[in-house]
This record gives structure tokens, C-alpha cells and sequence, in this order.
């Protein structure tokens, strides 16, 4: 989760899930340490060789303007509730960086040129938070070559905790959607989208043998992180 405010753009970073393409605010690259990787917010002041570490909590006490999510099932549940509580906006960061690389294309990092990305859309994003795709000058942006997977605008079983309470369903769902990956192709075959429970469910695809060819798993903020230079 990031914020913006009026004195600059903030970053958070969770020790579980670090978020860590800070260039997209003009950010270094800045890992957190075991100290302060819970709820620190990372402030750039005036000049930009100077940082201050802030611990703080992410709450109305630091002045957010905006949220961004790096998860669209989380900006999703994030969204209605800073609504419900008259918060500050919620948005998708992958929306946003959208919008700042058609400003200013980023500098990336040359990449191999077999892999191939197959970009899958959340229901979480398209139909819970109505933004229409993930922008394509952020794919653009991995240096990979990509394309939007079959069915990409379909559920992929996952559908919250649908998969927890109609497992053979959601198995199913699951096979038609990833039969293409044993044909896929592409070294590696990278299967990318922007949600923590599809990036869980579609891991499972390979580790319950509904594909056979290897592939791998990844966040579009992961790919913008080994790109972005």
C-alpha cells in the first residue's frame, strides 16, 4: 500500500509482501530492514539525497491523500471501506503507473527475449474496481514480450474464497483456464497478474499437475521490479 500527500509521495512497505519498484514515484530502491519493515513509510523531503524514516501507522494521523493497492482484491475491500469510513480514495496502483508512464516512458532494463509473459485480468479489478485492464504501457514496461491469456476477463476459480467452498468447481474452472499453458509458448512461460489470490491459484495449477509444462507465477509489480532500471 502507498500514499500520497500533499508534501510528496509516500511508500509502505509490509515485511510480508515488500512492495519494491520505488522508481515508479521517482523513489530509489529501498528494501526494508527487519527494524522497520512493519508499517514504515518512506518520505522523500526537498532534496532527494535525503531520506527520513518515518514509523508510523497508515491512518488519517498522516494526512493520505490518496491509497494505492498493489492488490486488486485488497483495493477492492480497501476502496469500500475508506468509503464507508469518508477515508481518503483507494486506487490501483498498476492504474496509476499507468498514467505516469504516459507521461514519462521509464528507462528499462534489457531483457530475455524468449520469455512470454501471459497476462491474466482479476475480477477484482475489471468488475469489482471497474478499471477496464491493466494499462498497457505498464505490461510495455516489463520489456517482455506479452499477450492477454485466453479467457483473461474470466473468473480463474479463485473468486475470493470460492475455492475454498466449492473446491471441485473451482478445480475446474481452474483446468479450462490453464489448459493452454501446457502449449504455451515462450522461456520461460511467465503467467502475470495483480491479484494474491490468483497469483495463488494459478500456482496451484502447477502444483496440483493440471499443467504439466513448466511455467511461472508472477506480480506485474514483481516484472516492473527486475525491468525498471
Amino acid at each position: 500500500i502507498g500514499c500520497a500527500k500533499n508534501t510528496g509521495a509516500y511508500n509502505a512497505w509490509n515485511a510480508a509482501a515488500p512492495f519494491t519498484s520505488g522508481q515508479w514515484a521517482g523513489f530509489n530502491r529501498l528494501l526494508p530492514t527487519a527494524a522497520n519493515a512493519t508499517a514504515t513509510v518512506i518520505r522523500p523531503y526537498v532534496s532527494q539525497e535525503t531520506w527520513v524514516f518515518d514509523q508510523v501507522a497508515i491512518s488519517s494521523s498522516i494526512g493520505c491523500l490518496i491509497l494505492f493497492a498493489n492488490s486488486s482484491g485488497c483495493g477492492l475491500a480497501l476502496g469500500k471501506t475508506m468509503r464507508a469510513v469518508s477515508g481518503p480514495p483507494v486506487r490501483d496502483v498498476l492504474e496509476f503507473l499507468g498514467e505516469q508512464f504516459a507521461q514519462r516512458s521509464p528507462v528499462v532494463a534489457q531483457r530475455s527475449t524468449g520469455a512470454r509473459v501471459y497476462v491474466d485480468l482479476p475480477c477484482h479489478l475489471v468488475h469489482g474496481q471497474r478499471v477496464p485492464e491493466i494499462p498497457r504501457a505498464v505490461l510495455d514496461a516489463t520489456g517482455l514480450d506479452w499477450q492477454y491469456a485466453p479467457m483473461a476477463r474470466d473468473c480463474c476459480g479463485s473468486g475470493g474464497v470460492y475455492n475454498l467452498q466449492r473446491p471441485e468447481s473451482a478445480r475446474e474452472i481452474l483446468a479450462r483456464k490453464s489448459a493452454f499453458l501446457n502449449e504455451a509458448v515462450g522461456d520461460p512461460v511467465i503467467l502475470a497478474t495483480s491479484n494474491h489470490v490468483c497469483l495463488m491459484q494459478w500456482h496451484s495449477a502447477r502444483s496440483t499437475g493440471l499443467v504439466h509444462k513448466p511455467f511461472e507465477t508472477k506480480h506485474i509489480i514483481q516484472l516492473l521490479d527486475e525491468a525498471l532500471v
